[in-house]
């Protein structure tokens, strides 16, 4: 599995350079290769810091729902990617540094900071674009709320089926 990565970096890249049918899949495939790559190179580079007790106890706030959510919205917002908040967070799950319980709330969360992307490119466009990335971000937090009092029971759902 570590090394599926690498393989699908090779592969996109020397797919680059076929006709245009098989072409067309190259850059899917190259990127999906960069994301497991970076997703374990983040992996095996995490190791010193998983034994601070600093980062223990703050990613341990994210146990409480809201908490959680706010980690997720502003992780994803930094790194304008939701499907890096949830890699990190599965990453840090693996290693034990965080629980069920936060993964949730981040994971969540990161619905909501991935619509920072959408605003961000709207402020520079007119009126119906800005309106669109508001609608963006209003459907998704709205998402969150309809979520939040089934939440433990999520958590209960997750817990019982893996």
């Amino acid at each position: 599995m570590e090394a599926l990565g690498i393989i699908l970096l090779a592969l996109g890249f020397v797919m680059g350079y076929f006709p245009e049918r098989i072409k067309l899949y190259s850059k899917p495939v190259f990127y999906m290769g960069l994301i497991l790559f970076s997703l374990e190179l983040i992996s095996m580079n995490l190791t010193p810091i998983k034994d601070s007790p600093d980062l223990i106890d703050f990613l341990g706030y994210a146990s409480n729902p809201f908490i959680g959510i706010l980690y997720g919205i502003v992780i994803t917002a930094i790194c304008q990617s939701s499907s890096v908040t949830v890699g990190l967070t599965i990453i840090l799950c693996s290693q034990n540094i965080l629980g069920l319980d936060s993964a949730i709330g981040i994971i969540v969360g990161s619905n909501i900071g991935t619509t920072t992307t959408a605003f961000i490119a709207s402020l520079k466009l007119g009126k119906v674009a800005k309106q669109t990335a508001l609608a963006n971000l209003a459907f998704n937090a709205i998402g969150v709320v309809i979520y939040l009092p089934f939440y433990k029971l999520f958590e209960n759902l997750i817990l019982s089926i893996s």
